[in-house]
């Protein structure tokens, strides 16, 4: 894909939500310094979090209540989950996107997704809350 002309819709005004489109990157090149800046904050992420990260933490939760879903088990938000693996030895690595995408996502203790958008197949993409009947596979 050369240049995304596609669409974001968003309709829920009590989050915020970034993107970045980026092409012609290597899932196997990493940034200069990024081992040792990773080995730096899983070191850091052994620590109990600064009131301000729990902050943030409880934040995402609250964020993602809607409905009866409840961000707990399977369904708590990635940035849970890597707090987690960051305390373990081997801290999961998969290629240099995802990698990148899980070290912003522990650093600054908030989800984060990456899609590729040729393999989505669509222009045009909609961020809202569930509706009635419907259904999502979270993990």
């Amino acid at each position: 894909m050369k240049n995304w002309d596609g669409t974001i819709h968003i309709s829920v005004s009590s989050i915020r939500i970034g993107f970045l489109w980026a092409q012609n990157l290597d899932p196997q090149t990493y940034p200069p310094n990024f081992e040792e800046n990773l080995a730096v904050l899983l070191e850091k992420r052994k620590e109990p979090l600064s009131s301000e990260e729990e902050e943030r933490r409880k934040k995402v939760r609250d964020m993602l209540r809607h409905g009866r879903y409840k961000p707990t088990g399977r369904g708590k938000p990635a940035n849970e989950y890597l707090l987690r693996e960051a305390l373990k030895e081997n801290f999961p690595r998969i290629n240099s996107f995802v990698d990148i995408n899980n070290f912003i996502s522990l650093k600054y203790i908030l989800p984060i997704s990456l899609w590729d958008l040729d393999k989505a197949g669509v222009r045009e993409y909609e961020i809202r809350r569930g509706k009635k009947g419907e259904s999502y596979i979270f993990n």
